[in-house]
């Protein structure tokens, strides 16, 4: 995984981390394990995980997506004389590269001076593999390498042939030469002051066949270490596939076993949530029960308090009719006293009779 992944994984960790939400930060950890089990397996096994484009090469403010590296490559390899060539500018080898890619590019911003840095940094970024290879022998990869590798022998080849190695101007004049002596794997018969012109004439068409051989030799020589090349670069790629598996297989089992050890984990925490639930639901039980109580005390209260209210609305009931009959009793009393005063008048007429 690449480290735009962890970057972002790591966002979500404390993202995650900040809301409480403790599946999902579950998750992105198992994803983050993941990612460092593979890379370090594959580090153990001798390979190197495929570096990102997007770190590898990209020019400044402009992505550069994986089509449009292919088509860059196409576009070199079909200009590369003349990016080797003396005779023309690379700027307008370069000039005709971008034209060719410009109708490829979807987004803005491609200029000249991006595709010459991209095509540099391609460059020696390959070459700094290479040299690393050479110096540790860890084969590193990466999605163009073939291409670039085939452009890289190419450019190789071509500086070889740019060297002078011919004979004839390397030549001193005036030379000698030995009958027993010989000259690119052909000997060299004797010369003589009457065949001087002659014998050298033929010596020179006979070296200049001996030289068109041997580079028709070193071009299929070349060749077939061109095509060698590729087969170990195949080759490379099928050795590199088992390393590949095994550290798949070795991280599944690395993630199976912590995946055991989450959910032994998940299983521990909801029997320890299960038993909190279970004394959350006793002591519920016995709050209700409590609750329960004092309210059945507070109707008891209720009850009495309506009884007593019944008790004191007789109480008046009572009183009222107390007052009544004490009313009529001062009345009766009222009425006897005056009869008492009409009988003892009357008594007093009968007497006085």
């Amino acid at each position: 995984m690449d480290d735009d992944t962890q970057v972002d994984l790591l966002c979500q960790e404390s993202d995650l981390d900040k809301s409480g939400n403790e599946e999902e930060l579950s998750k992105v950890k198992g994803q983050q394990n993941v990612s460092k089990n593979i890379k370090r397996n594959l580090e153990d096994s001798g390979e190197e995980t495929e570096r990102p484009y997007k770190k590898c090469f990209v020019g400044e403010r402009f992505f550069w997506s994986p089509p449009l590296v292919t088509k860059l490559l196409e576009f070199v390899k079909m200009f590369y004389p003349k990016l080797q060539s003396d005779r023309i500018k690379k700027s307008d080898a370069y000039r005709e590269i971008y034209e060719k890619l410009k109708p490829h590019c979807d987004q803005p911003g491609l200029t000249l001076e991006i595709v010459r840095k991209k095509w540099q940094n391609i460059l020696n970024y390959h070459r700094k593999l290479r040299e690393t290879e050479q110096r540790t022998g860890r084969a590193k990869y990466y999605q163009f390498y073939d291409e670039v590798e085939e452009l890289f022998r190419q450019f190789q080849k071509d500086k070889e042939t740019a060297e002078p190695s011919s004979t004839e101007d390397n030549m001193p004049h005036g030379i000698v030469f030995d009958s027993n002596a010989t000259h690119n794997g052909v000997s060299v018969p004797e010369v003589n002051s009457a065949q001087g012109q002659c014998s050298i004439s033929n010596l020179t068409t006979q070296l200049v066949e001996d030289s068109s051989s041997d580079e028709e030799s070193e071009k299929e020589q070349q060749e077939e270490e061109r095509l060698r090349g590729k087969r170990s670069g195949k080759r490379r790629k099928r050795e590199r596939l088992p390393n590949i598996s095994r550290a798949v297989e070795m991280s599944m089992k690395e993630l199976v076993s912590e995946h055991k050890q989450m959910v032994h984990c998940e299983v521990m925490k909801t029997k320890s949530i299960e038993k909190t639930c279970e004394a959350k639901d006793t002591l519920s039980k016995g709050i209700i029960d409590a609750i329960n109580r004092r309210t059945d005390i507070l109707e008891r209260h209720q009850a009495s308090s309506y009884r007593i209210n019944d008790i004191y609305a007789m109480l008046q009931k009572y009183e009222c009719k107390i007052e009544n009959m004490d009313t009529r009793l001062l009345k009766l009393e009222s009425t006897m006293y005056r009869i008492e005063s009409l009988l003892e008048k009357i008594v007093n007429k009968l007497n006085e009779k």
